[in-house]
């Protein structure tokens, strides 16, 4: 059935010693939960210069934040930064939408990473991620049509890489199938590329003094052959 997508990301607690995980999320396809086109409609983030617990996506964020449609997918994935390890994040909104939490990867000190994702019931104009810590985020959100969502498998093994991020392949075998990953890393440098075919987002930076972050999301569509294809997220940090 086409509409299926997969989640993959990678965590860097500075320009070398990546620590990444893969992802992978099947839904039955329906353009709000019964059919349709598999589309992007809109992104939106939000960065800071001052740390927080919270972050809050909107009309007045970085990237605006167009009202979302009903029936719709939104899927949200947070950049953390935290002194300690082992702190989590959560989405909620104006709506009362109910987010999962897909992925979360917050052992690695300073850099952390959680998706989720919501069929949203009721339009929301604002969408906010909550740290159990004071932190340096990033938040970015996508919505899309023609998708419903059923975890399906996770890997939460890490593997380290250096300044090429990867988490690793997800394997998809629907066209339109949507595989999103995301990235973290601290201090300069920016994302000069992504790997294996994947549009990006723009790269956010968190310009909060001595505890800047980024984050660099992308999306790829697949177009598998022959029933089944890999995707791995990835890039490079310049």
């Amino acid at each position: 059935v086409a509409g299926n997508y997969s989640y993959a990301f990678t965590s860097s607690p500075a320009l070398t010693g990546v620590t990444s995980s893969t992802f992978a999320i099947t839904t039955g396809g329906g353009g709000g939960g019964g059919g349709g086109t598999q589309t992007k409609l809109q992104s939106a983030a939000q960065q800071e210069t001052v740390q927080s617990t919270t972050q809050v996506v909107n009309a007045g964020s970085t990237t605006p934040l167009a009202a979302t449609t009903v029936g719709s997918l939104v899927v949200v994935v947070v950049g953390f930064r935290t002194p300690t390890t082992g702190e989590t994040v959560t989405v909620t909104d104006n709506a009362g939408n109910t987010y999962r939490r897909d992925a979360l990867y917050n052992t690695l000190s300073a850099a952390g990473v959680a998706i989720f994702s919501s069929i949203h019931a009721a339009s929301a104009t604002a969408i906010t991620a909550t740290c159990t810590a004071t932190a340096t985020l990033e938040t970015v959100v996508e919505e899309w049509s023609g998708y419903t969502h059923t975890l399906v498998a996770s890997n939460t093994a890490p593997k380290v890489t250096d300044t090429a991020p990867t988490s690793g392949a997800v394997t998809v075998s629907d066209a339109k199938d949507l595989v999103v990953g995301g990235f973290v890393w601290n201090g300069s440098g920016a994302a000069s590329a992504l790997s294996g075919g994947f549009t990006a987002e723009p790269h956010y930076i968190s310009n909060v003094p001595s505890l800047t972050t980024n984050l660099q999301v992308g999306y790829i569509q697949a177009t598998p052959a022959g029933g089944a294809d890999a995707y791995a997220f990835g890039g490079t940090i310049a």
